[in-house]
């Protein structure tokens, strides 16, 4: 197998899941006593996602030629994230590699189950939506062409819905609509990420799905939870706090919370305590900040973290199953309501032409 470039490893990414079993499998064989080249040797033939076996074999030979292994990981800096290498690096100090790999691995493996939790959440609410959208393009120009044909030259004057209706119908059966559509989808998008750069454009973004009713809660209290639960992995390490801070808040994949960490992070390094710091951005409900307190008077930062993101998770639990259950109903008188308009641009004509007879 040939060397890998530098753009290659650059640009590689892989599943949550298969980070997690990376990371899960090398701890076990490093705790049994396996050495790190041979276990990345394992990796690479065993490997059930082929990103990971060819990964595993560029970080063999680079270990074999003397790099530690965070310094080797971080080559892949869309795999292994800045928080992972940087644990790791605290492990290979301390002696405790196989440790923490372990809590990474543990780290991921519960992510990556909320993630598929909330995606569960969303995926009924949004194929119903795709099924309604495919219904009000294709179902009247499919449907009810002929029907249309008839009534349009049926001496009769139709009802307004009925006209909307055919008057839809006969744009999306015209390609030039198309054609003017799908062109001005593409020039408005590449013009939009022209203009906005590409860090405004994920703070836009960040704010825009924080703002929404339903799911924008479901972001904060995601963001809270892993911001909890990276702090407390690296508070375990050993890394300095004020490093910890941004690289946590890294995690949370929200520019904002970033930002407004960084602050607090400043305000850390002049003496404010932590949990003093994280109050003032009003971005953390008071019990996170009350058990930071606590934790900063009894020197158990890590217990404190853990219990945080363990509450965290199972209300995040709640609304999901509650945003699941909200949007059922929402998404049945979405799609009544649709079907019940077409029915009635289609049958007030039918009982009027029947009123002539």
């Amino acid at each position: 197998m040939e060397r890998l470039s530098q753009e290659w490893c650059a640009q590689a990414r892989c599943s949550a899941r298969a980070i997690s079993q990376f990371y899960n499998e090398l701890a076990t064989m490093l705790g049994t006593g396996i050495p790190i080249d041979q276990g990345f040797s394992i990796l690479s033939e065993h490997a059930a996602d082929d990103t990971v076996a060819v990964v595993a074999y560029e970080l063999q030979i680079r270990i074999s030629s003397g790099q530690m292994l965070s310094r080797a990981m971080s080559a892949f800096p869309r795999i292994f994230s800045p928080l992972a290498v940087s644990v790791l690096r605290m492990g290979e100090r301390s002696g405790q590699l196989a440790a923490q790999l372990l809590v990474l691995s543990r780290w991921y493996q519960r992510d990556d189950r909320l993630r598929q939790q909330m995606s569960a959440a969303l995926t009924y609410p949004l194929i119903t939506l795709a099924f309604c959208l495919f219904i009000v393009v294709a179902g009247p120009a499919l449907l009810f062409r002929g029907l249309f044909t008839m009534l349009e030259q049926a001496d009769m004057e139709l009802p307004w819905i009925t006209k909307a209706l055919i008057a839809f119908s006969n744009a999306t059966l015209n390609p030039l609509v198309w054609l003017v559509l799908i062109g001005s989808i593409i020039l408005g998008w590449r013009t939009y990420h022209w203009v906005v750069p590409a860090e405004k454009s994920r703070r836009l973004r960040d704010r825009g799905l924080r703002g929404l009713s339903i799911v924008g809660p479901l972001i904060q209290m995601q963001a809270l939870l892993r911001f909890a639960r990276a702090l407390g992995v690296i508070s375990t390490s050993g890394m300095p706090l004020h490093e910890g801070l941004t690289l946590s808040a890294a995690c949370t994949g929200s520019p904002f919370f970033q930002e407004q960490v960084e602050r607090a992070r400043g305000q850390v390094m002049e003496g404010i305590t932590l949990s003093q710091a994280l109050a003032e951005t009003g971005l953390f409900p008071k019990l996170f900040t009350l058990a930071l307190a606590a934790a900063e008077e009894t020197g158990d930062l890590s217990t404190s973290l853990r219990h945080l993101a363990e509450i965290y998770e199972l209300e995040l639990e709640c609304r999901v199953e509650a945003v699941s259950g909200s949007l059922a109903p929402i998404v049945t008188v979405l799609v009544g309501g649709i079907v019940g308009m077409i029915n009635l641009a289609t049958l007030l004509p039918i009982l009027r032409f029947l009123e002539k007879l």
